[in-house]
Protein backbone atom coordinates (compact mmCIF):
# COMPACT_ATOMS: atom_id res chain seq x y z
CA UNK A 1 0.00 0.00 0.00
CA UNK A 2 2.64 2.51 1.01
CA UNK A 3 4.71 1.72 -2.08
CA UNK A 4 1.68 2.72 -4.15
CA UNK A 5 1.42 6.03 -2.27
CA UNK A 6 -1.53 4.95 -0.14
CA UNK A 7 -1.70 5.52 3.60
CA UNK A 8 -3.34 2.65 5.50
CA UNK A 9 -5.68 3.64 8.32
CA UNK A 10 -7.19 1.03 10.65
CA UNK A 11 -10.27 1.92 12.68
CA UNK A 12 -10.64 0.67 16.24
CA UNK A 13 -13.22 -2.11 16.47
CA UNK A 14 -16.62 -0.88 17.70
CA UNK A 15 -17.89 -1.54 21.20
CA UNK A 16 -20.67 -4.12 21.46
CA UNK A 17 -23.13 -4.22 24.31
CA UNK A 18 -24.49 -7.69 23.54
CA UNK A 19 -21.65 -9.59 25.22
CA UNK A 20 -20.64 -9.82 28.89
CA UNK A 21 -16.96 -9.69 27.82
CA UNK A 22 -15.57 -6.66 26.01
CA UNK A 23 -13.64 -8.59 23.35
CA UNK A 24 -13.24 -5.54 21.09
CA UNK A 25 -11.06 -3.89 23.76
CA UNK A 26 -8.68 -6.83 23.58
CA UNK A 27 -8.60 -6.67 19.80
CA UNK A 28 -8.17 -2.89 19.84
CA UNK A 29 -5.04 -3.31 21.94
CA UNK A 30 -3.59 -5.23 18.99
CA UNK A 31 -4.84 -2.59 16.53
CA UNK A 32 -3.14 0.10 18.62
CA UNK A 33 0.08 -1.92 18.83
CA UNK A 34 0.24 -2.54 15.08
CA UNK A 35 -0.65 1.09 14.35
CA UNK A 36 2.19 2.30 16.57
CA UNK A 37 4.72 -0.28 15.38
CA UNK A 38 4.11 0.49 11.72
CA UNK A 39 3.81 4.24 12.23
CA UNK A 40 0.29 4.37 10.83
CA UNK A 41 -2.19 7.16 11.31
CA UNK A 42 -4.70 6.18 13.97
CA UNK A 43 -8.12 5.47 12.57
CA UNK A 44 -11.44 6.47 14.06
CA UNK A 45 -12.17 5.28 17.58
CA UNK A 46 -15.39 3.40 16.90
CA UNK A 47 -15.06 1.61 20.22
CA UNK A 48 -15.02 4.80 22.25
CA UNK A 49 -17.84 6.38 20.28
CA UNK A 50 -20.24 3.45 20.62
CA UNK A 51 -19.22 2.89 24.24
CA UNK A 52 -20.33 6.47 24.92
CA UNK A 53 -23.45 6.13 22.76
CA UNK A 54 -24.80 2.68 23.61
CA UNK A 55 -28.30 3.89 22.81
CA UNK A 56 -27.23 3.96 19.15
CA UNK A 57 -26.86 0.14 19.12
CA UNK A 58 -30.26 -1.34 18.28
CA UNK A 59 -29.49 -4.86 19.47
CA UNK A 60 -26.21 -4.28 21.28
CA UNK A 61 -24.24 -4.79 18.08
CA UNK A 62 -25.79 -3.06 15.08
CA UNK A 63 -26.14 0.73 14.94
CA UNK A 64 -29.46 2.43 14.42
CA UNK A 65 -29.78 4.96 11.57
CA UNK A 66 -28.21 7.90 13.46
CA UNK A 67 -25.46 5.57 14.73
CA UNK A 68 -24.77 4.40 11.18
CA UNK A 69 -24.45 8.01 10.05
CA UNK A 70 -21.92 8.69 12.83
CA UNK A 71 -20.04 5.51 11.86
CA UNK A 72 -19.75 6.80 8.28
CA UNK A 73 -18.68 10.26 9.48
CA UNK A 74 -15.91 8.77 11.60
Amino acid sequence: MRAAGRIPVVARIPFRADSPVDYPSRLNAVVDEVTARLGLLPGPDLHGWFLSHRDRLTDGLHPDDPGAIELIRA
